[in-house]
């Protein structure tokens, strides 16, 4: 998007908003980084896998997203992400 600033896209951005015919989507913040020590921490993880049926003869993986997440009883202290899209061809 060469020859635009962050203020003009996010100024086409809001008058995208502002008609009824349009959503607009932003990217998530990045997240910090997973704690270095993970001294009385606890690590989780979190699957979404998105396909194009249910059938698994026929209907592929197109995305999957994976969140590690680091926790100490009962609160989750980080949560880190992998996402991958793949298209079918």
């Amino acid at each position: 998007m060469s020859g635009f600033t962050d203020a003009h896209v996010e100024d086409l951005a809001r008058q995208l908003e502002d008609h009824p015919d349009f959503r607009v989507l932003r990217r998530a913040p990045p997240l910090p980084p997973m704690p270095t020590d993970m001294t009385n921490l606890a690590r989780g993880v979190v699957v979404d896998v998105e396909t194009t049926g249910l059938d698994p003869r026929t209907d592929a993986i197109i995305q999957i997203a994976i969140l590690p997440f680091a926790y100490a009883q009962p609160k989750v202290i980080d949560i880190d992400a992998y996402d991958r899209f793949s298209v079918r061809g």
